[in-house]
């Protein structure tokens, strides 16, 4: 960098750091104007300060190390290659291996005699060959060679080049890294843990020596073609007993890899065992999951470290696609995996011996400490956040296992009388399910009482009863619908699962309680995610409903709305109407005109309709839905508020913003006052106004409530489920709105990841965040990507939408759009037709997306100086916009300058 440049940097630099932070980014592009290397290093340097730390006590300092790093590297890569074929000792360099933080590694060779072998080699760079750095680096040497286990890369000598490079020569592993090896050969859960031990030794050997590797990582982790593990480049590592020179060991050298760093390093804490240990639960995280525990993928280095530090990590089992996987990964491995990248690292491994002999035990069979350590973090986490009521739910609690007990003993002795024990364990059923139900988030207000960490005594309990199958499969489906209610999922599939083990032992087919169990494990399947399992179960147990003689309409109903529900998570929304217009009809029969079981599943047929397209038959259900709440169940009921939002929705999807806005609004405050404002129930109608914030142009707010429904959602399913897929495409659909390119492409390629792994790469919601794609590469003007991505993205629709639906209208715009771009306006023109006629269909007349789509058409009439047909559609179209944007609306500007230059007639 010359010192104009330097100094032109420093100016705009200074300059935009005393701007607020909105306006820094129109002030970079006037100052820099299309001097792009300007701009690189303006950006650069203002990412690097905020990246950094106390960068505020001398930015003099900093900006002169900034400068210097990079002058460092720009010397250092000339120099890179110039090694290969020079001398080391008595070692030729043959090629560049790898590059790490301070050095470069070769792989060279020695011929001749009885030592012909391949070593390799590191050499220190040359910007790096600061006192402190070679002091560190002959360090390494020093360790290395005190280091004698199979599993880590042994060192044979060391010195300096005749150029002044410090080096060291080590054993040359012929290996890859560990993920990268279990990929290729496709190992299974089995084979990696077998691996991850191999580690755990060679650490464990490195700790008790007292070294600490501090770097710890797939690339330093290999495993040659026998399945041996070698640990390689303990460069930065730290000894126990030397404190005699703190610059040895300091961390804000930045010389750790943020991905794989525990919370400590990243503060610049003290460094442990633990911290290592941490490092290799991110490595056994992501061989178990076959991805890292946060998503860091685009994330700047400020944004990974503040991930790193704030953000829960979920199971790796929740990121899994395949059922088989998911269910083996579930339980011991989830906890083991989360226990060793806990933030705190007192609740980590502290040792290796500890993670091994967790691993050990699941292997056969035995408790793990980490799964009984979960359960007490978590209670004690549950009591600091709810101290009041603890006391209570604990008296609740030996009420509910009294009755338990009570009912238990008195069906024993009278269960000669078959007739008595049905009637029995109903009641119980029944009680537990009332008892319970106020702690479940749908029923309860927002300061019910939780009890979930009194509930395993009740299980203890029943899994105590003998001789009482049929009892005990009812209790435990009933405690599995409790812990379902209570959002623990993996504890309601255990109790679910087992229960249907004992029905299907003790109940014929067809039998109702058979059907019964099916359903409640097909609820639980759909809430951990796995839709597969989930319509399997619920075909089954209504497969077994239709062979009753005497079949429980209710359950039958339930059960067909919940199918069809299924299908409606999962984009199959075509297949779910039919189901729910059986369940319509039966409830018809079954209950009296205007009651609130026709009102619910009138509701569900409403939704289904809406989103396959079928707005006026939606609305009509929707109303009449409505009507039966508000007259049964009154304003406070969550069914009034679930079908208030919906109706907003539909009237958002007819382009009524100005009913939806009101709507939506009046169903969030009744929402909030049920559940509370933090509740997952929230989060749909949040979203909603979201949605319409951003159709109107107040961008900013739909970005802040998106971002607040995101929270929510990290914080009750994690950054992985369903939820957190759909809302990462609407929050980055509002960045790209907002012309933040890199969060909205980082956005809408997570949520494609998401849902891609738990629908398929065929699944009908993974089309939106590909058609957003698409949209985003067009503005960028990458025309290829564009097309390519609307190529993908018209192969899914198809595939689960027929032509007429609104999805494939908006699809048709976006090609008009990319046709208009590549100048070609006769085809422009064609899929804008198609994309007009699509809409008018499915749309009132004065919708914004149909406008749209007129004003683009009117755009390219002009330019084929078809300037009647042009003037006619922007004097039409341009309204329908301005109403709800304004005149700033990017389509209103266009089309109002395209209407001053069409000329006139007179």
């Amino acid at each position: 960098m010359s010192d104009v440049n330097r100094k032109k940097v420093d100016t705009i630099v200074d300059q935009a750091l005393d701007l607020p932070k909105e306006e820094r980014k129109t002030f970079i592009e006037s100052q820099c104007g299309d001097n792009k290397r300007l701009k690189n290093e303006v950006t650069l340097l203002l990412e690097s300060i905020y990246d950094s730390e106390g960068w505020l006590e001398n930015p003099e300092d900093y900006k002169k190390e900034f400068y210097d790093e990079i002058s460092d590297d720009v010397e250092y890569l000339s120099t890179d290659h110039a090694f290969v074929g020079s001398q080391v000792g008595s070692y030729t360099i043959r090629e560049k291996i790898g590059e790490g933080g301070m050095g470069t590694v070769y792989r060279a060779e020695r011929r001749g005699g009885e030592f012909d072998h391949q070593v390799a080699i590191k050499i220190i760079r040359r910007g790096r060959a600061s006192e402190v750095n070679i002091r560190r680096f002959r360090r390494e040497q020093r360790i290395l060679a005190g280091l004698n286990h199979p599993g880590i890369a042994r060192l044979y000598d060391g010195g300096i080049t005749e150029e002044g490079f410090p080096y060291i020569i080590m054993e040359h592993v012929s290996g890859i890294p560990i993920d990268e090896y279990c990929r290729e050969n496709d190992c299974s859960i089995t084979e990696e843990i077998a691996l991850f031990e191999q580690v755990l030794e060679a650490i464990r050997y490195a700790h008790e020596n007292l070294i600490i590797h501090r770097d710890l990582k797939p690339d330093n982790i290999l495993v040659d073609e026998a399945g041996t593990i070698k640990i390689l480049d303990f460069g930065i590592s730290k000894l126990l007993e030397e404190d005699s020179d703190p610059s040895l060991t300091k961390t804000g050298t930045q010389l750790l890899t943020p991905r794989y760093a525990a919370p400590e390093q990243i503060r610049q804490e003290n460094i442990t065992t633990a911290t290592d240990l941490y490092a290799l639960g991110v490595v056994f995280y992501e061989l178990l999951a076959g991805t890292g525990p946060y998503d860091l993928e685009e994330a700047t280095s400020f944004e990974a470290k503040q991930i790193i530090l704030r953000q829960e990590p979920v199971k790796p089992s929740a990121k899994v696609s395949s059922a088989a996987s998911h269910k083996k990964l579930k339980g011991d491995l989830d906890a083991i995996a989360l226990k060793a990248i806990r933030k705190e690292p007192d609740r980590r491994y502290r040792v290796a011996n500890e993670f091994l002999d967790d691993l050990k035990s699941y292997q056969t069979g035995i408790p793990i400490s980490a799964h009984q350590d979960s359960f007490k973090y978590r209670s004690q986490k549950f009591i600091s956040r709810h101290k009041q009521g603890v006391a209570i739910a604990a008296g609740i609690l030996l009420l509910v296992v009294g009755f338990v007990v009570f009912y238990s003993w008195r069906i024993t002795e009278e269960r000669n009388q078959a007739k008595l024990e049905a009637q029995k364990a109903e009641e119980v059923t029944d009680f537990l399910t009332r008892i319970f139900e106020g702690s479940n988030p749908t029923v309860a207000k927002a300061d019910s009482i939780p009890i979930r960490n009194f509930l395993e005594r009740g299980v203890n309990r029943i899994n105590e009863m003998e001789g009482q199958s049929e009892v005990k499969a009812a209790l435990l489906t009933t405690m599995g619908r409790v812990y379902s209610n209570l959002g623990e999922y993996e504890k309601s599939d255990t109790l679910l699962q087992e229960a249907l083990k004992l029905s299907k032992e003790v109940y014929e087919d067809p039998h109702e309680d058979l059907a019964n169990s099916y359903v409640m494990k097909a609820a639980n399947e759909k809430e951990l995610d796995n839709f597969a399992a989930a319509e399997s179960l619920y075909k089954k147990g209504i497969n077994i409903l239709e062979k009753l003689e005497n079949r429980p309409d209710s359950l039958y109903s339930g059960s067909l709305s919940n199918l069809a529900l299924l299908y409606e998570e999962i984009g199959k929304h075509p297949k779910a109407i039919p189901i729910h217009k059986k369940a319509v009809a039966l409830d018809k029969k079954r209950y009296p005109e205007g009651h609130k079981e026709i009102g619910i599943s009138l509701n569900h047929l409403a939704v289904a309709q809406e989103k396959n397209g079928a707005f006026q038959k939606a609305l009509k259900n929707h109303k009449k839905s409505l009507e039966i709440f508000n007259d049964k169940l009154g304003k406070g009921h969550k069914r009034t508020a679930i079908t208030t939002h919906n109706l907003a929705i539909l009237y958002r999807s007819l382009g009524r913003i100005d009913k939806a806005i009101p709507l939506i609004k009046e169903a969030l405050k009744m929402k909030k006052a049920i559940y509370g404002n933090e509740h997952i129930v929230v989060v749909s109608s949040l979203a909603g106004l979201g949605h319409l914030y951003r159709e109107t142009g107040q961008i900013e707010n739909a970005i802040s409530t998106f971002e607040k429904t995101m929270d929510i959602v990290s914080n009750t399913h994690g950054d992985s489920s369903m939820y957190a897929g759909i809302l990462s495409f609407s929050l980055g659909a509002s960045y790209l709105q907002d012309g933040n390119f890199l969060k909205a492409k980082r956005l809408f390629r997570k949520s494609k990841d998401i849902l891609e792994r738990a629908l398929g790469p065929e699944g009908a919601y993974v089309a939106i965040p590909k058609h957003l794609l698409g949209k985003l590469f067009l503005k960028q003007e990458k025309l290829s990507e564009a097309q390519d991505e609307f190529r993908e993205t018209k192969a899914i629709l198809i595939k689960n939408y027929d032509k007429t639906h609104p999805y494939y209208g908006g699809l048709m715009k976006s090609l008009g759009r990319l046709k208009i771009a590549q100048d070609s306006l006769q085809k422009a023109r064609a899929y804008l037709n198609k994309s007009i006629e699509v809409f008018e269909q499915k749309l009132p007349d004065t919708h914004w997306k149909l406008a749209e789509s007129r004003l683009l058409l009117g755009k390219v009439l002009y330019h084929q100086e078809n300037y009647s047909e042009s003037r006619q559609l922007l004097k039409q179209n341009i309204p329908h916009i301005r109403k709800y944007r304004g005149d700033d609306d990017s389509y209103v500007k266009s089309s109002a300058e395209i209407l001053k230059m069409i000329p006139s007639t007179d």
